[in-house]
Order: structure tokens, then C-alpha cells, then sequence
């Protein structure tokens, strides 16, 4: 049997192997520091790519899993109308300021009432939604807060 692998495993393999590669071609360019040879800025400079591709690398294999998670939930899942409830605007840090719808859906058959969250969204779009506005939502069956918004510019 061929042993299979996702793509987003596949990148963050090849970005464990560069980050490893780097990692070593920085040793290597300290051991040859005062050797008398210009190796070690060769050493150097090939640690720095290798550890530069292996980031690419592991920043893409988010972005490949995140966007199939989001295809998984748009083929798999229920689509809802939700009603939003909150616009929010949060401070993470190093990654900026980040834009949260926030919406609730009730449920037709239990009568119970789901409050979601999107994922971080433009602060632009984020804000051309209002309190109220409709919103399409499709919710993963088996874990209604996984879930993904179907968002497009407001007129």
C-alpha cells in the first residue's frame, strides 16, 4: 500500500528538512569562523535561505490546510442564515489588529440557538456588516462552531 501524504504535511515535512538544513550550515559557519577561510559567510548565507525557505514552507502548509478545512466545511456542511450580532476588532500583537463577525443561527429542529464566530476577516469588510445584517454560514454537522462565513462587501 503507497503511503499517502496531505500537501499540507508534505510542506511542513520540506519546511522541517530546510529548517534542519539551515540549522546546520549555521553550525557549519561557526565552526569555520577563524579558520582563516571565507567558508563560514557561505555557511552563513546558506543557513539563513534554507531557514527562510523552511518559514515559507510552514506558513504555506497553513494556508493549503486552512483553505481545504474551509472547502471540507462548504461541501460537507450546512448552509444557515444567521443574523449578525457583533462586529469586533481585536488587538493580537505582532500580527495586528484582526476583525471578527460574530452571529447567531437557531436551529429549526431543536429550537436552540448557535452563537458564531468567523474567522479573522478584513477590517474593511468586517465593517461593512452591521448588527442585524443576514449572513450565510455553513456550519460543520458534526461541530456546529466549526464553521465557516460566507462574506461579501455590503452595498
Amino acid at each position: 500500500m503507497p503511503l499517502r501524504i496531505s500537501t499540507p504535511d508534505a510542506l511542513r515535512l520540506g519546511g522541517g528538512i530546510f529548517m534542519l538544513g539551515g540549522l546546520a550550515a549555521c553550525v557549519a559557519a561557526l565552526t569555520t569562523i577563524g579558520s582563516g577561510t571565507d567558508t563560514s559567510t557561505s555557511w552563513a548565507v546558506l543557513g539563513g535561505f534554507c531557514m527562510i525557505v523552511g518559514t515559507l514552507l510552514f506558513v504555506a502548509a497553513r494556508q493549503v490546510a486552512l483553505e481545504q478545512e474551509v472547502e471540507r466545511i462548504r461541501s460537507l456542511g450546512t448552509r444557515v442564515a444567521a443574523t449578525v450580532t457583533e462586529v469586533s476588532e481585536r488587538d493580537e500583537g505582532d500580527d495586528g489588529v484582526k476583525a471578527y463577525l460574530h452571529a447567531t443561527w437557531r436551529d429549526p429542529q431543536t429550537e436552540r440557538t448557535h452563537a458564531l464566530t468567523s474567522q479573522s476577516v478584513p477590517r474593511a469588510l468586517a465593517r461593512s456588516y452591521r448588527p442585524g445584517d443576514p449572513v450565510v454560514v455553513f456550519i460543520d454537522p458534526a461541530d456546529p462552531q466549526r464553521c465557516h462565513f460566507e462574506l461579501a462587501e455590503q452595498l
